[in-house]
């Protein structure tokens, strides 16, 4: 044991001054030359100042009449008033045929059939191979859109939709017939 603790003690001076002969300077003249003539040789250069930060100043909204930017825009007189004349609102409790899963922009007029006086429109949907019929004011699309007439060759649609006030606005579509779909 005593022995163990003799060895422990001559292999740890070992390393000790092993480590010590590394940080000697033998071999590192040439560094110190290298450096030593680098400050010579080379002119420091004056940096120049950071430039001046102007301070910000913030603008308050303090007069009433002006609009907050972090606010929806408030509806006027003029717009409420043109609401009120919509023809019609959306009637969120109706329930929703097939089609007004999709948007309109999805659908094709692939044909017309004629009961009488009745035009038929025959609406193909882009997703499943489903043919629907529709007539005059049968609704479609996502955007509440209710049919307003059928010819030969277009469906015409009035869609209500929420406008970037946040009120209800008619929006004119028209649905063209797909030739190459017949």
């Amino acid at each position: 044991m005593l022995i163990v603790a003799r060895w422990i003690k001559v292999l740890s001076l070992m390393v000790i001054l092993f480590g010590l002969s590394a940080c000697s300077n033998k071999g590192t003249s040439d560094l110190q030359q290298y450096v030593q003539e680098l400050k010579k040789n080379t002119k420091a250069q004056k940096i120049k100042p950071l430039p001046e930060i102007k301070r910000y100043q913030p603008y308050l909204f303090i007069n009433p009449s002006e609009r907050d930017p972090f606010q929806k825009p408030m509806a006027t007189n003029s717009q409420l008033a043109a609401q009120s004349n919509l023809k019609r609102l959306p009637d969120e409790n109706r329930v929703k045929g097939p089609l007004e899963e999709y948007a309109i922009g999805q659908m094709k007029f692939v044909g017309i059939i004629q009961q009488g006086t009745q035009n038929w429109a025959l609406i193909k949907n882009g997703d499943d191979r489903n043919i629907y019929s529709v007539k005059t004011g049968d609704f479609v699309g996502k955007d509440n859109g209710k049919i307003d007439a059928i010819t030969a060759d277009t469906v015409f649609i009035t869609e209500i939709i929420k406008g970037p006030s946040g009120l209800w606005e008619e929006k004119k579509v028209e649905m063209i017939l797909d030739k190459e779909e017949q």
